[in-house]
């Protein structure tokens, strides 16, 4: 961050940068660059420390939650039933006509959790309840 009022170079500013690339290279947690006022500054590398250069990445042994934050990450919020003869439209419980479900969810297929798209499905909240039923 450079001072108030004062520019940096382009010099200073490949200067950070290869600090940076250097830090991440060597895994380090803090670099240590100087300014150009002379003062030592420590900007912290742990934002490049992400996913399996994480020291707590802990690949597929990991929990339920984490997993299904990372299928969202990577694959995004469902927005569709996959499954083939879902029910929608169909009556709801208050004998109205629902055109499509509020909820999507990530399914699991193989019962195996893993990191793999073709291991899960979109699913709607009905046919991910009837579907786990099944298995």
């Amino acid at each position: 961050m450079p001072l108030k009022g004062h520019n940096q170079t382009e010099e200073h500013k490949r200067k950070i940068s290869d600090g940076l690339k250097k830090a991440y290279r060597l895994g380090l947690r803090k670099v240590r660059i100087l300014t150009k006022a002379g003062l030592e500054k420590v900007i912290s590398a742990a934002r490049l420390q992400v996913g399996e250069k994480h020291g707590m990445w802990k690949g597929d042994k990991v929990g339920y939650v984490a997993l299904h934050r990372w299928l969202r990450r990577h694959y995004g919020k469902p927005d569709r039933c996959e499954k083939i003869g879902c029910k929608y439209p169909r009556m709801g419980d208050k004998k109205r006509l629902m055109i499509k479900p509020k909820r999507y969810e990530w399914a699991n297929v193989s019962g195996r959790y893993l990191r793999e798209r073709a291991n899960w499905m979109q699913m709607c909240t009905s046919c991910h309840k009837i579907y786990d039923l099944n298995r």
